[in-house]
């Protein structure tokens, strides 16, 4: 059913703290400037995530790009992919609860497609934080962030 999601809380790790992925995003810390904007927590994991998301795939570019050569849809299906997409569309749901919250997470994540950031980053000598400026005026001038 569009718009649905599915929420599963992934199980206790071992290395909790030592992985990058373990950042402000997955805590839901708001930004200090944002703390008196009712929405503000999930405003501010939404960015951190996609700012971790893109350091990350710049960071393993290389590796990345072989995986999407080799199985060009297969990362939609991927794991890693299938929990970044769950994480997104419940942060989506909560901003704008009348929203198709799965589609809007898939539309979120694709410009972090490995090829298209190799792209930027090395063919256009894009750095990531112009990158993850680019994606946070695209949240704000989508409408997504607004009332």
């Amino acid at each position: 059913m569009p718009g649905r999601i599915a929420t599963a809380a992934p199980g206790p790790r071992a290395n909790r703290g030592q992985d990058p992925w373990d950042g402000p995003w997955a805590v839901g810390e708001p930004p200090s400037a944002q703390r008196c904007e009712p929405r503000a927590p999930r405003v501010g994991r939404l960015h951190a995530f996609l700012h971790a998301l893109a350091d990350r795939v710049i960071d393993q570019r290389e590796m990345l790009v072989a995986g999407e050569t080799a199985s060009p849809c297969g990362r939609y299906t991927s794991g890693p992919y299938t929990t970044m997409h769950t994480h997104v569309a419940m942060l989506v749901a909560e901003l704008r609860p009348q929203a198709d919250a799965a589609l809007l997470a898939h539309l979120l994540l694709a410009p972090f497609a490995p090829s298209l950031l190799d792209h930027l980053s090395r063919g256009q000598g894009r750095t990531a934080r112009q990158i993850t400026d680019a994606v946070d005026e695209l949240l704000a001038t989508g409408g997504l962030l607004q009332g």
